[in-house]
């Protein structure tokens, strides 16, 4: 509004998307807005046919850009163990990226059989309730917090397996980043 002569870009990660869906008395002020973006980058054909439906967009100002990781942090290599299944959560830790079910899917599985690493932040009552539950698993889990990318790409490469168990997701990159790591996903 303020610069109508500069060219705006912007990426769809499908959170908007939703809020669409979930947020109707925002939905004129929004889709106003977002009809005088320049160009989209969408994640993939699918969430470009949604941007179009949803947003009234032209498709020809929608690019599909994918999405990509840093390789010269994200690879192969192992430091994995035999022995206890070292699995790994990196994200926001809330109830929409499904924290809290993986943590009850946990505690029915022998404790001396896996060992959950967490790392990400959050915010608010869901963290602390996460936080809380997280807790119950007791030495079975190492809560890492915010992690740097080379800390994070460290820890991919360490765990055998990694989960993503989110309500809704795009493309997301830390599955990519995983897989170069050579975690299981």
């Amino acid at each position: 509004n303020l610069f109508p002569d500069i060219p705006l870009v912007t990426s769809c990660h499908g959170s908007d998307l939703r809020q669409f869906d979930q947020c109707p008395h925002l939905r004129d002020q929004v889709g106003d807005g977002c009809r005088r973006i320049d160009k989209v980058l969408a994640l993939s054909s699918e969430q470009k046919n949604e941007i179009v439906g949803k947003y009234q967009l032209p498709e020809r100002r929608i690019n599909i850009a994918g999405a990509g990781y840093d390789k010269r942090l994200f690879y192969g290599g192992s430091s994995r163990n035999p022995g206890v299944v070292n699995i790994l959560y990196a994200g926001k830790i809330s109830r929409a990226k499904g924290v809290p079910w993986l943590l009850r899917a946990l505690t029915k599985i022998d404790p001396h059989l896996y060992h959950l690493h967490l790392a990400g932040g959050g915010s608010g009552r869901e963290y602390d309730q996460c936080r809380t539950a997280a807790a119950t698993l007791g030495p079975a889990l190492s809560f890492h917090g915010m992690v740097s990318q080379q800390k994070l790409a460290d820890l991919m490469r360490y765990a055998h397996l990694f989960v993503l168990p989110s309500l809704h997701e795009g493309l997301p990159l830390v599955v990519l980043e995983a897989l170069a790591c050579g975690c299981t996903v």
